[in-house]
């Protein structure tokens, strides 16, 4: 028994390491090719509009965070649900605007709520299902509206507008993703108020990026 056992326990030990390393490597493979597709976004959208000043894009995906705390004589249970970075590309160290996970905040960690009220541009348009625009002057730490938090314009001081666009299911055509473009330029000069360059970016992109996200 003890070496049937043994063997047991080690074809498992070897099962579960190989399967690891396999879904590792799907997982590696899957941010590969969402990292290049966001990168080729953003070389024809610069084709296309030829815009004055650098862009990013990002893909921002819903996650979920429960705790159960005890307190004054009872448990409190709580569930938070909120947006964050899961795939981006652009900016650098020739470009006019920052990467998104380099200097002292790295703005991949940062979390944007989506329980009402919901924050951020990107929020908004998550619950609201719809796309949405925002931009803040320069000189201003704040974004306008007051839905961010303190530590959401630091985090995106480097950003002064931004284009949110809803990733649908295919099936079921709920939000099930964001996703941004962004850039250091005031609003007024960007374009992304256009109805064209929204359109664009939701049905060329935002779309494609329902199946794989």
């Amino acid at each position: 028994m003890g070496f049937v056992g043994a063997t047991v326990v080690a074809t498992l030990a070897k099962y579960l390491t190989v399967y690891r390393q396999r879904e590792n490597v799907k997982e590696l493979q899957h941010d590969e090719f969402l990292t290049r597709h966001l990168e080729l976004m953003i070389g024809d959208y610069k084709q296309k509009y030829d815009p004055t000043h650098d862009i990013r894009v990002n893909v921002m995906l819903p996650q979920s965070k429960r705790e159960l705390s005890y307190e004054g004589g009872g448990f409190d249970y709580t569930h938070e649900q909120y947006l964050q970075i899961a795939h981006c590309a652009g900016g650098g160290i020739d470009s006019d605007i920052r990467e998104h996970d380099c200097g002292e905040q790295d703005e991949t960690t940062t979390p944007w709520g989506v329980d009402q009220p919901a924050e951020g541009n990107c929020g908004r348009a998550f619950v609201a299902g719809e796309v949405r625009v925002a931009g803040r002057v320069p000189a201003e730490d704040r974004w306008p509206g007051q839905e961010t938090t303190h530590g959401q314009d630091r985090d995106t001081r480097a950003v002064n507008s931004v284009l949110s666009v809803p990733i649908r299911n295919s099936e079921a055509g709920e939000p099930i993703a964001v996703l941004n473009v962004d850039a250091p330029a005031p609003l007024r000069e960007t374009s992304f108020e256009s109805d064209e360059v929204q359109r664009t970016v939701a049905e060329r992109y935002a779309s494609r990026l329902a199946t794989v996200v």
